[in-house]
């Protein structure tokens, strides 16, 4: 999506247009969840974290934003904050009454993938190929140089193809 479209449709949702809200949706939600999860590592308080992120991008009214998906990237990563702050502490007792839910097995199984990388290494990937933001973007978000940016994703990509390899014959 484009800068010019990002806020005309920022425009249109404060005037009420909610086909900009669904056009906003389908093009972000999926990505606030992809980088949710890789910080809450919970498919559910993910999604959570996501609806909380697009009632925010509802009220951004029609500012102009210069860098949609840093934009978007900065929110989520606000509402993660937001949500670890306010989250309850997990007793052991509750853990006792939670049985394990099915999941899809690919999503498992790049959930998984993923967890073999550091935290920035995943947080690199994850925003890459996920969230589609460039490597300079990336450096901004993490504090790290471009050059280091593309460097930890290149290695990255060879680990990660490697597992792959290796899982699949």
């Amino acid at each position: 999506m484009t800068t010019a479209h990002f806020n005309r449709l920022l425009k249109r949702l404060s005037m009420g247009d909610m086909s900009a809200l669904e056009q906003l949706y389908n093009n972000y939600y999926a990505t606030i969840c992809s980088v949710a999860y890789c910080r809450v590592r919970k498919k559910e308080d993910a999604q959570d974290i996501a609806s909380v992120a697009m009632i925010k991008l509802c009220n951004v009214g029609d500012k102009y934003i210069s860098n949609p998906n840093a934009f978007v990237y900065t929110l989520t990563v606000n509402c993660v904050k937001d949500f670890f702050k306010r989250k309850k502490p997990v007793y052991v007792e509750d853990l006792e009454n939670i049985s394990p839910a099915k999941e899809n097995g690919n999503w498992l199984y790049v959930e998984q993938i993923l967890a073999s990388l550091s935290d920035v290494d995943r947080e690199i990937v994850v925003q890459h190929v996920f969230g589609d933001l460039k490597f300079k973007e990336i450096a901004q978000n993490l504090n790290l140089s471009v050059p280091t940016v593309k460097r930890r994703y290149k290695s990255c990509c060879k680990t990660l193809k490697d597992i792959v390899e290796k899982d699949c014959g």
